[in-house]
């Protein structure tokens, strides 16, 4: 109930609900998903315009890490790593993303209540926007009505903390006993990707969804609330500028506790980024 009316909430795509209005991705952010943001661009700005080359990864992260000339470009665009975490980003990056997947599941939500055109001719002045929509004159506009949408964003510390299950009775907010932790273990007798998974061993146990640093986003543990890879695998960036949260393929196991920070000072080869979302109400004018 917002201002004495009852609105539909829409949850989004690829959200777990977390509390009241708190919903978090099940998944770390894929390159695949990173490629529809490139593509999508691509094509309304064209190549060579400001808005494509400000989202492009700095592939050259690979150089500075053990896997020089092994990983690099591949990573970021063969198939074989379409569900491995985007990495190589910058916070701006991942906000600019953010902003992007919120006005285009609210495209999606108003096209299907009838208030917008399913199609019409796009071009870098004419595209769906939360704000060209409340704000403008478009001839994609049917009608105006106010409406709740899912807002993506990054977490904050704090936001991020509980999404992890900072206070549940489970340490680092996992339940070893759950069915699908317990299929990860006979697996790979481990749930999280650290160094200790890449040691001894456990590499002869990573089959083909974990690669020589990265593992697909959802191959390992899931959390109480069934979110995948919350630690390890690639650190996640808060919304606290600096502040990424998780640990991650290159750390060890000590730096996978919820509340430890690790410092992001430029972007890099192990870490990330999870959106959250919240209800917005969009207020037509």
């Amino acid at each position: 109930m917002i201002d004495n009316q009852q609105y539909e909430v829409v949850h989004g795509p690829g959200l777990i609900f977390i509390n009241e209005n708190l919903f978090a991705d099940e998944t770390e952010t894929t390159n695949v998903m990173w490629l529809e943001f490139i593509d999508w661009t691509e094509g309304i700005f064209g190549k060579n315009s400001i808005e494509f080359e400000q989202i492009q990864v700095d592939k050259s992260i690979w150089d500075n890490t053990e896997f020089s000339g092994k990983l690099g470009e591949k990573y970021f665009t063969q198939p074989d790593f379409a569900e491995y975490p985007i990495v190589g980003i910058s916070l701006k990056q991942a906000e600019l993303y953010s902003k992007w997947r919120t006005d285009r599941v609210a495209e999606i939500l108003l096209i299907s209540k009838g208030l917008i055109k399913s199609e019409f001719t796009y071009s870098k002045d004419n595209y769906f926007t939360i704000e060209k929509y409340i704000n403008g004159d478009y001839d994609w506009i049917i009608s105006k009505e106010n409406i709740l949408i899912p807002e993506y964003i990054l977490p904050n510390k704090n936001e991020w903390e509980l999404i992890a299950g900072l206070g549940s009775n489970h340490p680092n907010g996992i339940d070893s006993t759950l069915r699908e932790n317990k299929k990860t273990m006979k697996i790979y007798n481990y749930l999280y990707n650290t160094a200790e998974f890449h040691s001894g061993t456990k590499t002869k146990n990573k089959k083909n969804r974990c690669g020589d640093a990265t593992c697909e986003v959802n191959a390992l543990g899931a959390n109480i609330y069934g979110l995948y890879g919350i630690l390890g695998n690639v650190s996640e960036l808060t919304s606290n500028n600096g502040i990424s949260k998780g640990g991650n393929w290159k750390s060890r196991f000590a730096d996978n506790q919820i509340e430890k920070d690790l410092p992001f000072d430029s972007v890099n080869a192990w870490t990330g980024f999870r959106n959250i979302a919240r209800q917005r109400l969009l207020k037509v004018k």
